[in-house]
């Protein structure tokens, strides 16, 4: 069902799905880091790095060593 208005110009029903959407999606959370990295056991590094158990358990050093070993 359209309507128009005097001017002529249509009218469209308000509908639903008109809420004001976000134009980007939020990004899900990342995990913190462990706060050591489980080969030489330090907590302080610019960067974390992927490491045998998944993601950011390496600080940067081991974390390199390990992508230069296996390389």
């Amino acid at each position: 069902m359209s309507s128009y208005n005097d001017n002529g110009s249509l009218i469209r029903a308000s509908n639903r799905n008109d809420q004001a959407q976000p134009k980007y999606r939020k990004r899900a959370k990342r995990m913190q880091p462990p706060g050591r990295c489980l080969s030489c056991d330090s907590s302080d590094t610019p960067e974390w790095r992927r490491g045998p158990d998944g993601a950011r358990t390496l600080c940067n050093a081991c974390g390199l060593r390990k992508y230069i070993l296996t390389s």
